[in-house]
């Protein structure tokens, strides 16, 4: 049911709210009490407020309801927040909001870096009690141990080839010094073994003799060997050799001339002579030494011839 319109002429007619739900019905042209207060009320919508029944508000038509809202006042925007507050309890309440946020944000903070101190100063301590003790470790382990080996407590095995503690073999290329020499021509005996070294002779090599490019002057002498013993003496059984001007005189062999080694071994109770050559450095220093093999592990024996 809708409010039946003013008739024209009536003041403010075009101004006045004609929502069914905005007015309150009443005894027309403002008098009369108001309704009982079991009546129902009309509806309040947002930015208004209801009218109390003691204190009625009449419309140009005689109708009672609802007012405007009045308008709060409006207050400053807080410092900490930015915001600002309707007034009253509400604004207080969000400031109070805001600072047990940021109260609580910090004791997180704070709680969470007491945690990681501890935490990482617990592990700091254990990793330098182990680093200690591996350094101690390592430097236990890395201590070489005593070389059994080393010449301050190790006496080195004796070298048998070692000059000092061994006797040279004797060269046989060096004349016995100590043999008792017998000039050229005669005849000196070791064991059953006699030999002559005649007296020596200017010597010329054929071309190509082996020995003969080394030296510029040779001589050549007769050697007889006679065996006194039972068995066959054959040329390994002795051996000769020469120095002259202090050197190894070098020996020659010309098959042209038949200067050459006998074939043939010395039968028992005979004798044997072939001629020996040497090249020489001076022929008037010249000194012969025969060697004669021992039987078994004896010595050889030296004899020498001399001028």
């Amino acid at each position: 049911m809708t409010t039946p319109p003013p008739p024209p002429g009536s003041p403010d007619w075009e101004d006045r709210p004609t929502e069914p739900h905005r007015i309150q019905p009443g005894p027309a042209g403002g008098g009369g009490s108001p309704r009982p207060y079991d009546q129902p009320t009309p509806p309040v919508y947002g930015g208004q407020q209801s009218s109390p029944y003691d204190q009625p508000v009449q419309d140009a038509y005689g109708q009672y309801g609802a007012t405007p809202a009045r308008e709060q006042p409006a207050y400053p925007a807080h410092p900490m927040t930015g915001h600002g507050g309707s007034g009253g309890r509400s604004g207080g309440g969000h400031d109070r909001t805001a600072i047990g946020c940021l109260v609580g944000a910090g004791l997180l903070v704070l709680a969470v870096l007491a945690a990681l101190f501890f935490v990482l100063g617990g592990f700091g301590g254990d990793s330098e009690d182990d680093q200690s003790t591996g350094d101690e470790t390592s430097v236990e382990q890395t201590t070489p141990a005593e070389d059994p080996t080393t010449p301050d407590e190790t006496t080195p095995a004796e070298d048998p080839t070692t000059p000092d503690e061994t006797t040279p073999a004797e060269d046989p290329t060096t004349p016995d010094e100590d043999a008792a020499a017998v000039a050229f021509g005669d005849a000196a005996s070791a064991g059953d073994v006699e030999i002559t070294v005649g007296r020596p002779e200017p010597f010329q090599p054929a071309e190509g003799a082996a020995g003969a490019q080394k030296t510029s002057e040779a001589v050549v002498h007769e050697v007889t060997v006679t065996n006194r013993g039972d068995a066959p003496l054959g040329i390994g059984s002795y051996y000769l050799l020469a120095q002259s001007g202090g050197q190894d005189a070098e020996r020659i062999f010309d098959y042209t001339q038949e200067i050459r080694l006998p074939s043939d071994p010395v039968p028992p109770g005979e004798s044997q002579t072939y001629r020996v050559a040497w090249g020489v450095q001076d022929a008037g220093d010249l000194a012969v030494t025969a060697s004669v093999r021992g039987s078994g592990s004896e010595m050889p024996t030296k004899l020498t011839w001399s001028n």
